[in-house]
């Protein structure tokens, strides 16, 4: 009685910005995994066939707030202001970028695709629409 139960999953850095007493996430450990699910991305109709790009992938934590494993990324990073952001990016898939930015505060889980752009093509934006919604557990 008193102790802290053990996650169901494996812990990893601390991510003081979102994870402890008081923060988004709560008094848990920052998982040292966690799975980007990709859905509802339409690609750009004037771009040739290619792979698409719905679906999960699992992340590895590269720094404390940093995720990564090569295409998708999982971060936080700081704005002009010292404002910080959540963000979540399939980039690169196929030649194409696909760039989700937080909608409800620094540590979000949820994304929407393509905030800033909106349109087809914007350079190496692939796509439009679509969201990602960041999860750990024991079920990745």
């Amino acid at each position: 009685m008193g102790e802290t139960p053990t996650p169901d999953y494996e812990a990893g850095d601390q991510c003081e910005r979102c994870f402890g007493i008081g923060k988004t996430f709560g008094d848990v450990n920052t998982p040292s995994t966690v799975k980007a699910n990709f859905s509802g991305i339409m690609r750009c109709p004037e771009l040739p066939p290619g792979p698409d790009p719905n679906g999960p992938h699992i992340l590895t934590q590269i720094t404390p707030c940093y995720y990564t494993n090569g295409p998708a990324t999982f971060y936080f990073s700081k704005l002009d202001g010292g404002i910080y952001e959540a963000r979540v990016a399939l980039g690169y898939w196929a030649g194409l970028m696909f760039v989700f930015a937080g909608q409800a505060s620094e540590c979000s889980l949820i994304f929407t695709n393509n905030i800033d752009y909106g349109y087809c093509p914007y350079g190496y934006v692939g796509g439009t629409g679509g969201q990602c919604e960041i999860s750990w557990g024991p079920e990745i």
